[in-house]
């Protein structure tokens, strides 16, 4: 296996074969599929790089199936040749198949070659992508919350809450990463405080198992402000009252909070950041991952402010049963680039699908 030329930032991902070599001229559809969006993209690669030629943003709620919505972009622009589809979808892919987490979407490879007539489709885990997008990020598109002063090659972990919580790993063979896509977002959530176990609580009457991702994602942001007014009974302004009524209710409890305009929108924004912190802890640990973690997904770009404080991120990342000192030597990474999972599913379906 190849690893591709990526000058930035150390982050090696390998494919089946090395990118932007000679007589490299590839066009593909890349797509993100997740609960709230749909982005699709047309790339191109060549000899001297991955080229965006249009992008798409489509509600997925708004359309019945994803067929609907890859004809739309089909149709709206049409282009020449496209040689292959790689989508990177929130769900568990299984021989080409996949039941969306979040979406009453089943998606199924054969059945979008034979909609669309290009032969060659591919899924993979919007982790896994997310996870080959990082080969191609450029300066500025990655910023450095902990760097250890020694770095330490190994196995990675990437989280990433959006709509709902992605978690992946990287596996370092020796000369580059191989993303390892899970569903680990969806495991239970352990409570820590007396204050997470009336959460545990609240949750549990609502959903039966509480997962990590009804709390560490937009809706679980949701969750918490919603806990802290019912339960705690801290203040709600009557002026914030219908903005969180609103169906983006994570929206307007992130701007307040991030604003200082309500304190019980810093207050969940702060147990957001602790929650998703000690998730952290967790993944690395299970990775042994000395080679980093990475934060992407929608969330974290948008809390960066908040992830770089360490009383609010690192000191509850540190927090261990007797590996702080592995943890201490853990570098900590926010990708910044939004089209990170769009980009990654466009450098597999060029360089690790079949040709």
């Amino acid at each position: 296996m190849a690893q591709p030329s990526n000058p930035f930032f150390a982050v090696p991902l390998e494919f089946q074969r090395p990118p932007h070599g000679p007589g490299d001229d590839i066009h593909i559809v890349a797509g993100d599929i997740g609960g709230t969006k749909t982005n699709l993209g047309l790339y191109h690669s060549t000899s001297s790089g991955m080229q965006l030629v249009r992008e798409q943003r489509f509600a997925s709620r708004d359309y019945p199936s994803f067929e609907a919505i890859i004809r739309a972009f089909l149709d709206s622009n049409p282009q020449g040749k496209i040689d292959r589809i790689c989508l990177g979808i929130a769900g568990p892919v299984i021989s080409g198949k996949v039941q969306t987490t979040n979406l009453a979407w089943v998606l199924d490879s054969q059945q979008i070659a034979g909609e669309t007539g290009i032969r060659e489709v591919g899924l993979i885990n919007d982790l896994e992508a997310t996870s080959y997008g990082l080969a191609g990020l450029k300066p500025g598109e990655l910023q450095s919350i902990h760097q250890p002063e020694t770095a330490q090659p190994g196995c990675a972990a990437i989280l990433a809450p959006g709509t709902g919580l992605g978690e992946g790993g990287l596996f370092w063979t020796g000369k580059g990463y191989l993303p390892i896509a899970t569903e680990g977002g969806h495991s239970e959530f352990f409570p820590r405080t007396s204050l997470d176990v009336e959460l545990y609580q609240w949750l549990a009457a609502k959903f039966g198992i509480v997962s990590w991702e009804r709390l560490v994602s937009g809706p679980g942001l949701t969750h918490i402000y919603r806990f802290l007014k019912e339960e705690i009974h801290m203040e709600e302004p009557a002026w914030l009252a219908p903005l969180v009524a609103l169906e983006d209710a994570g929206a307007a409890i992130t701007q307040n909070g991030l604003g200082g305009a309500a304190p019980i929108c810093q207050e969940a924004l702060w147990h957001f950041i602790r929650f998703m912190a000690e998730e952290s802890t967790s993944l690395v640990l299970k990775y042994k991952a000395t080679g980093g973690l990475f934060l992407a997904g929608g969330i974290p770009p948008r809390l960066v402010s908040l992830i770089s404080n360490p009383a609010l991120f690192r000191n509850h990342f540190l927090k261990s049963d007797r590996m702080e000192a592995l943890l201490e030597q853990v570098p900590i990474h926010v990708v910044l680039n939004p089209r990170c999972a769009l980009l990654g599913a466009a450098y597999y379906g060029a360089y690790s699908m079949k040709g």
